[in-house]
């Protein structure tokens, strides 16, 4: 799971997840041509396996994505880390939760879930959780889970937990748009507490490479930021990809969710993770939570090519 190992053919010190959203469901920002194909997705398998990448990020929140994965059968040689909860009731079930994993399990035809995160931190905090923490180390014991945590968008979400007991990981969004988990020194108390953290979210669908002349209104508070990320890379002889990429390579994290929709994507994801870089990362922070935070922005919202 995330071994040392495992990322062959360049240096890092994070380990790789793909994301795979745009497996089964019309996602991100810049995104125009819709859900990947199953043929175009088995072929972004393929190429990630090639280099090393050893885990997929996976959700019955995404969509068909858990029947692709299963029924594409190029994911045995994957670890998966699986959330599920974003769909159950707000307060906490453990009847929901295990019926959502093992239908989860079953579409991706697997019998196991390397990491399990849940989308409600809330369900692991506090007396009413108890039964969720149960059920989570009675499925630890029994193998069918390695590791449990949860996902996460506000610092506020994790404090009840961790007050609650530990966690092995936390995953969470982190991009050069919106460092506030690293500035405000959260990375480094997960990091002190033991807990390994997961990144997400590092180009905001797309956002952190739009064209800053082409932002719809809502997120056009994004425009000056965009053009100093433009000037940064320049300067640097960099594209604003590995600007991006190398700001989250030096966080202090275990593991990067990447996701994309082409090989070539992928392809040039992996070449700008080669990019290493010592910047004052903080100076390109957007603090307008209507643009860094996708849960704010209208529905179906794009940017146009």
């Amino acid at each position: 799971m995330l071994a040392a190992g495992a990322e062959r053919g360049w240096r890092m010190k994070q380990a790789i997840i793909l994301g795979t959203a745009q497996f089964g469901m019309d996602y991100g920002l810049t995104n125009r041509a819709g859900q990947v194909p199953p043929a175009i997705a088995a072929a972004i398998l393929r190429e990630a396996k090639k280099h090393g990448v050893s885990c997929l990020d996976t959700a019955p929140a995404y969509e068909n994505a858990d029947n692709v994965l299963g029924a594409l059968g190029e994911t045995a040689d994957f670890a998966l880390s699986m959330k599920i909860g974003a769909q159950t009731a707000s307060a906490a079930s453990v009847d929901a939760l295990r019926t959502e994993f093992e239908r989860s399990l079953a579409c991706l035809r697997r019998g196991r879930a390397d990491i399990l995160l849940l989308h409600r931190a809330h369900w692991l905090a506090g007396t009413p959780a108890r039964g969720v923490r149960q059920w989570l180390e009675e499925e630890k014991q029994a193998g069918r889970i390695g590791a449990y945590g949860v996902s996460v968008y506000e610092p506020a979400d994790l404090a009840p937990v961790l007050a609650d007991g530990p966690v092995d990981w936390v995953q969470l969004p982190l991009s050069i748009l919106d460092p506030r988990w690293w500035r405000d020194g959260h990375l480094e108390r997960l990091r002190t507490a033991g807990i390994r953290v997961q990144l997400r979210s590092l180009l905001l669908q797309g956002l952190v490479l739009a064209d800053p002349a082409r932002l719809p209104p809502p997120l056009m508070p994004a425009r000056e930021v965009l053009i100093r990320l433009d000037n940064a890379a320049r300067r640097q002889k960099c594209s604003r990809l590995a600007l991006a990429l190398a700001f989250a390579r030096a966080a202090p994290a275990q593991a990067l969710v990447i996701g994309v929709t082409t090989v070539a994507e992928l392809q040039a994801c992996l070449a700008a993770l080669q990019t290493s870089l010592a910047l004052d990362w903080f100076a390109f922070a957007c603090d307008d939570a209507t643009v860094t935070d996708p849960r704010r922005w209208p529905a179906g919202i794009r940017i146009a090519a």
